[in-house]
């Protein structure tokens, strides 16, 4: 069960939240729960650094295939958007196919998600998420929205 206590420690804690609560699927095609690798365990500490340092983050991965990192940033993107109210991800790729790809990723994460943990979703379709409520009566909700674009897009 998750309770207020519980959506607060996520908060908090990025790879908490993604152990218990996103799903990936691996090498093997099979769905299993989204446990950082010693490679995202390092972006996370550093990416923590940064903010307590209250520096501009900037980091460049040069990276081989298939070590998590795009996972890893699709999960990043994906836990500030569904927790936090009035965030705004783009996830910018180099083609559309990748942009499909890994799109997929955050709409698994979604899928997946324990319905406690999931917001109510106003647009999703094949560019982006925007939780908020479906209903124009109602609270606006989260107002948080993740997008997908390809760089060579206008």
């Amino acid at each position: 069960m998750v309770t207020p206590e519980l959506i607060d420690k996520y908060k908090s804690d990025f790879e908490l939240y993604a152990a218990e609560n996103l799903f990936i699927i691996d090498k093997d095609s099979q769905l299993i729960p989204f446990i950082f690798n010693r490679m995202q365990s390092r972006l996370w500490k550093l990416l923590l650094e940064l903010l307590i340092a209250g520096v501009p983050i900037r980091i460049l991965v040069v990276k081989d295939r298939q070590i998590g990192c795009s996972s890893w940033i699709c999960g990043l993107l994906y836990w500030l958007c569904s927790l936090f109210s009035n965030k705004g991800a783009l996830q910018v790729n180099y083609d559309a196919d990748s942009a499909a790809g890994l799109f997929s990723k955050i709409k698994l994460f979604y899928k997946m998600s324990k319905p406690e943990l999931k917001p109510l979703r106003k647009i999703s379709n094949r560019q982006e998420l925007y939780f908020a409520n479906p209903d124009d009566d109602g609270p606006l909700g989260l107002d948080s929205r993740i997008r997908i674009d390809t760089a060579d897009s206008e």
